[in-house]
């Protein structure tokens, strides 16, 4: 078997950050670093080698990811980057390498700024306006100018020329000497193995992402709950007697209300479709049985879960248990006690500590 020489891969290898974020002092920010009740991302990604490609929603499952029209792109030498953040690597691929908190920039960082990107560096001292309508007076023939700054160039792209950062990044990576087939021939999995990374795993299963969902999934909650309580009143003008029970031979939302009544609110006229997901989401939660994401009870058992487990980090425990106790709030506050005594376990877990 070949023997891979690690020294030469870091040297070979440059990490590439593509953002619509200046980073400011040097740094570039996770966004749990920068609003810790908002976001629960505490990762920074990069490819490697060459700026990762616009993807399509049918590509990524959701949302399109459109790299293209960013304004920065950081190029950080690999071997530099992992000498000052090497602690913090999760996972090592040319596709999606990360790291854990907030990267701070080495030395030998080259920053791209487009257009758009230069009011940002004004704002943050790296030029002027002066510097920048001096510079393209008599523009430049390769289309930019440069500075270094302790050691961190930052190139500034003429604004009356069109540009595209992927482009950009991909040019520039190819005259800093880097090469775009750097990694056509090589064990990733045993290059993350000399790294200390032992398991190697995408971001989708790591976890980091667990805090992430953890985080949307609470917030896509709240969103059921608010629905849930015009669907409970709807119910309740129908004359159906909370609290209910699900009946266990039937089918999704077959239900009996506390006078005996029979009925299934999943088929209820005249409901929105934040209301029929609200409904789903209250079917589920009435017999809690099975890993259903909708259902009320799953993000305090999903914490409860990253609170257990040795792979999360004790630094995030205050934060999970934050989110956690403020989505349990919300849950006593907008639903009403009998709806909460309707749905199996939930009282239970709302009132354990944890």
């Amino acid at each position: 078997m070949e023997t891979i020489n690690l020294q030469a891969i870091l040297k070979g290898t440059i990490a590439v950050h593509i953002t619509s974020l200046f980073p400011k002092k040097r740094i570039i920010r996770t966004r749990f670093s920068t609003n810790p009740l908002k976001w629960f991302r505490d990762t920074v990604h990069f490819a490697l080698n060459e700026p990762v490609q616009d993807l399509s929603a049918l590509q990524t499952g959701g949302h399109a990811a459109v790299w293209s029209g960013k304004k920065f792109c950081i190029l950080i030498p690999f071997d530099k980057l992992y000498a000052v953040h090497g602690k913090h690597l999760q996972s090592f691929s040319p596709e999606d390498t990360f790291f854990t908190k907030s990267v701070p920039l080495p030395e030998g960082t080259v920053i791209l700024i487009l257009p758009d990107g230069i009011p940002e560096a004004i704002e943050n001292h790296v030029t002027t306006q002066e510097e920048v309508a001096g510079a393209f007076q008599n523009p430049p023939s390769e289309g930019f100018f440069q500075k270094d700054i302790g050691g961190i160039i930052y190139r500034f792209f003429n604004p009356a020329q069109a540009w595209n950062i992927v482009d950009v990044a991909k040019a520039t990576i190819q005259e800093l000497g880097y090469s775009l087939k750097f990694f056509h021939d090589k064990d990733i999995r045993k290059i993350n193995e000399l790294l200390g990374i032992k398991d190697f795993i995408a971001h989708n299963i790591h976890w980091t992402a667990w805090l992430e969902d953890f985080k949307i999934g609470i917030e896509n909650h709240k969103h059921s709950i608010d629905y849930m309580r015009t669907l409970i009143v709807k119910l309740e003008e129908q004359g159906i007697v909370f609290p209910i029970i699900h009946e266990r031979d039937g089918s999704l939302g077959d239900c009996f209300d506390a006078a005996g009544k029979r009925f299934n609110f999943m088929t209820q006229s005249h409901l929105s479709n934040d209301e029929r997901r609200a409904s789903e989401a209250l079917a589920w939660s009435l017999f809690n049985e099975g890993n259903y994401p909708s259902r009320l009870q799953y993000p305090i058992l999903m914490a409860i879960g990253m609170l257990q487990s040795q792979k999360t980090p004790s630094n995030y425990h205050n934060a999970i248990r934050f989110y956690l106790n403020d989505y349990r709030k919300y849950i006593r506050e907008k639903l009403p006690k009998k709806v909460i005594n309707s749905c199996a376990g939930l009282n239970d877990l709302l009132s354990a500590t944890i």
